[in-house]
């Protein structure tokens, strides 16, 4: 009976001495085990037969029986590269780690920025071409590690920018660049029955002399132009009540006079302090049908 020459090798497994029969088994045995993967601390294995992979073993024998003693040679495979590549995305979603960005958190009153942590993603090309290699041999290593890299933190505690604490009591804004103090300025704060919500924020619309708006039960009215566009060079004091109707058309979604007041006056104040500087007492407006609104003005003037 004819066996292998001796020290011959295909796809990594000596077979030199075995008979055909022998040398099919073992290229069929050896190619058929699973996988065996290894990724920080995880354990698992998969049969090449998911990848669609298969040996040609009849082949193999026969390029063994005449081969020359001492002679490797490779083994004849097939494997489905779209099954390989549907295999590695979903390795992927399970083994990749999102990065967490750096956050600020009060301490006190002062704000500690927590560092973010790397994230972990797979290197799905690299990682493929390992499992082809790998199914193109039938001895293959204990152990396959899927290639991976880090992912850094969009927002570090380096570069985290900078930090807005309000104090409500005292109406001042301490700007932090991190957590490292920088400037403070003063600032209005919401009334009694308007009050500034404590919590942490984003920042969301930053304008310069802006105007404020409302926000109704989470529901934020359109954004409106700044107060030096509206009102630049107007020194006329109806021009500044016709402003003021315009608002209080936005603001109707407030349902008591009270509350309706205070808002139009919050707008006259900034507006006029920074612009028009004009001696206004009170204002209280009214809703006319749903076009428009009455404006009722004390006469009776006071600086602001």
């Amino acid at each position: 009976m004819k066996v292998v020459p001796a020290g011959v090798q295909i796809g990594g497994l000596p077979v030199g001495g075995l008979t055909s029969e022998q040398a099919r088994n073992a290229i069929s045995w050896w190619y058929n085990r699973p996988l065996r993967f290894v990724f920080y601390g995880k354990h698992w294995t998969v049969r090449p037969s998911v990848f669609a992979a298969s040996v040609d073993s009849d082949w193999a024998v026969q390029r063994v029986l005449r081969a020359r003693p001492n002679e490797h040679l490779e083994l004849r495979t097939e494997a489905d590269s779209d099954a390989i590549q549907r295999y590695v995305r979903a390795l992927d979603g399970r083994l990749a780690v999102e990065p967490v960005d750096a956050t600020a958190s009060l301490k006190g009153l002062r704000p500690v920025v927590e560092p973010g942590k790397p994230g972990l993603e797979l290197n799905r090309v690299k990682t493929a071409q390992r499992i082809e290699t790998l199914l193109a041999i039938a001895r293959r290593p204990q152990s396959v590690h899927p290639v991976a890299r880090t992912v850094a933190p969009s927002v570090t505690a380096n570069g985290f920018g900078a930090v807005v604490v309000i104090y409500r009591g005292s109406n001042e804004l301490h700007l932090y660049k991190g957590s490292k103090p920088w400037r403070t300025f003063g600032v209005a704060t919401g009334q009694a029955i308007y009050p500034t919500p404590t919590g942490s924020w984003h920042v969301v619309d930053k304008q310069r002399a802006g105007i404020m708006q409302p926000v109704i039960r989470g529901q934020r009215f359109r954004k409106q132009p700044a107060a030096d566009d509206l009102l630049a060079g107007e020194r006329d004091h109806q021009r500044v009540l016709d402003v003021v109707i315009e608002r209080v058309r936005i603001a109707d979604a407030l349902q008591d006079k009270a509350g309706r007041a205070a808002y139009v006056g919050r707008i006259l104040r900034i507006a006029m302090r920074e612009i028009l500087e004009i001696e206004v007492r009170q204002i209280v407006a009214e809703p006319v049908g749903h076009d428009g609104c009455r404006i009722e003005h004390d006469n009776r003037s006071q600086p602001l």
